[in-house]
């Protein structure tokens, strides 16, 4: 092809058609902004495509991680309820009512109904995607449900600390 563009060329040349080889030159720099314009477009396809499966693995990350939450606090609410079932045994036995427990399991429910595990959620994910800005590939409503999420969670902690 090269071959072909520099036979026209010389031969453009050497009859000496100025106007005619100038008509060339322009048709050839059209040729060559085209070959361009088409490689940035394919270039940004590939970049869309790229971001799209970067997009997919962190909203899949960060379901998982939403799931792993959701049963970490499954289990807790299962074990605050067990402590608050031993705490409403404690109290009806020092208000007087009859158990058939024996004063050993008296102390130990004691000693259970106080929650004494630490409620600790993952979030391993939200905070690697946030620190390496990968949380800019959501789009504005992800974005939205997810500080709703985070804010929940914190919360949460607050509501625990507080």
């Amino acid at each position: 092809m090269i071959k072909f563009f520099r036979k026209v060329r010389q031969k453009l040349l050497s009859e000496n058609k100025f106007s005619k080889y100038f008509l060339y030159a322009i048709g050839e720099i059209i040729l060559v902004a085209i070959g361009i314009l088409i490689a940035l477009w394919l270039n940004n396809l590939n970049q869309q495509r790229i971001e799209n499966q970067e997009r997919e693995k962190l909203k899949i990350a960060l379901i998982k991680e939403l799931e792993q939450n959701k049963e970490i606090f499954i289990n807790y609410k299962e074990y605050a309820n067990e402590c608050n079932k031993k705490s409403i045994t404690i109290l009806n036995i020092s208000a007087g009512k009859q158990t058939d427990l024996p004063i050993d399991s008296i102390g130990k429910y004691v000693v259970d109904m106080f929650p004494n595990r630490a409620l600790r959620f993952n979030e391993s994910v939200r905070k690697s995607a946030s620190s390496s800005g990968q949380l800019e590939l959501l789009t504005t409503e992800e974005s939205k449900a997810l500080a709703e999420y985070e804010a929940l969670i914190e919360n949460y902690k607050n509501a625990r600390l507080g």
